[in-house]
């Protein structure tokens, strides 16, 4: 974990909703990433604050092709499907856009994965 800046205080649902989005990233990432390394970074700016999370790992499609073989190789019923279908990241999103604020998640070919949110104060 990196604390970047001065911080400063937020409100209670702001405060929130950064810990419940950096705790589905560090799940998603647990679950699906097979990742070595992670990065948390809290970064405080004079008007934003700003949380990204890096890990190493698969990528995106990577695990979602590898969540795919996984259901075939269950003669197609899949019931994991409605539990696990990205619901995470359009959470993620959700939370985000419910906070007006900004969120890019960008997962390179070759692995990794980069989930960053920018808040207004």
């Amino acid at each position: 974990f990196t604390l970047e800046g001065y911080p400063s205080a937020l409100d209670a649902d702001t405060e929130q909703n950064l810990y419940r989005i950096a705790q589905e990233a560090l799940t998603n990432i647990k679950r699906h990433a097979q990742a070595n390394s992670i990065a948390v970074i809290l970064a405080f700016e004079p008007k934003t604050v700003t949380l990204t999370i890096v890990d190493d790992g698969v990528g995106l499609e990577k695990s979602r092709q590898q969540k795919h073989a996984a259901r075939t190789a269950h003669n197609g019923a899949d019931k994991s499907a409605v539990r696990t279908g990205g619901l995470g990241l359009v959470g993620i999103k959700e939370r985000v856009t419910l906070m007006g604020g900004q969120v890019s998640i960008d997962s390179p070919t070759g692995g990794g994965t980069q989930i960053k949110v920018i808040i207004s104060k």
